[in-house]
């Protein structure tokens, strides 16, 4: 039975991935379980391995960020002889190491999903006063992933930018990320930046209840044409 490792930056597509192979088991009739990943040991792993339901014709067992916490996972998912009547999903919210997916390819379909370049770009480019390149970039990410998707990025972005700009020093990232972000933070004044994390709370909340006056899309290109 095929098995599987989701993996990347891209939560909300592999959360779709994941979704796909659990509507396609439970078409099948097969039992899905999930189990969190962060607190489950070497044995915990090799029990729900081996569990089958008797009434069900096959197993679906999804396990979310066993990888996160756990440095000898590869080689303990590697090592245990897994149920033939079981699929197994391996969901991390972090983007693998090539070393570990080199290792799981031998057993597993791994897919990484990646953050498109375009949002990338997006993101790099909020400032005050670049509204319309800004805008242009928006336009290009939101033709590669959903409003909903960039809303999330933007609020990581910006909650980034709060802490280069408040204290950089505490900042744990790649040395060139690091120096990007504090470029980007001196664009913006600390009321601007704690201003802007409003809104995305509060345009989070009223797409959540269906409150946004228009699409969440349009809400964006609002929210970076008030940059």
């Amino acid at each position: 039975m095929k098995n599987y490792i989701l993996h990347g930056e891209n939560r909300v597509e592999s959360r779709k991935k994941l979704s796909e192979l659990i509507r396609e088991a439970k078409g099948k009739g097969w039992e899905v379980t999930k189990v969190d990943g962060t607190s489950l040991t070497r044995g915990g792993l090799l029990t729900h391995s081996r569990s089958q339901s008797l009434l069900s014709t096959g197993q679906l067992l999804v396990i979310e960020n066993f990888f996160k916490n756990n440095k000898k996972a590869a080689e303990e998912v590697l090592e245990i002889q897994y149920d033939d009547a079981i699929m197994l999903v391996f969901w991390e919210g972090k983007t693998l190491t090539p070393a570990t997916v080199r290792k799981l390819q031998t057993k597993f379909t791994v897919q990484e999903f990646k953050i498109p370049v375009a949002v990338f770009k997006f993101l790099d480019s909020l400032a005050p006063n670049n509204a319309r390149a800004s805008l242009r970039l928006l336009a290009d990410a939101k033709n590669r992933d959903e409003a909903e998707f960039l809303l999330i990025m933007i609020a990581r972005q910006v909650r980034l930018l709060i802490w280069a700009k408040e204290d950089p020093d505490t900042l744990k990232l790649p040395p060139w990320m690091k120096n990007n972000l504090t470029r980007q933070a001196e664009k913006f004044t600390r009321s601007e930046l704690r201003a802007l994390h409003n809104k995305l709370l509060e345009l989070d909340r009223d797409n959540k209840h269906s409150r946004l006056p228009e699409s969440l899309e349009a809400s964006l290109e609002l929210l970076v044409a008030g940059l």
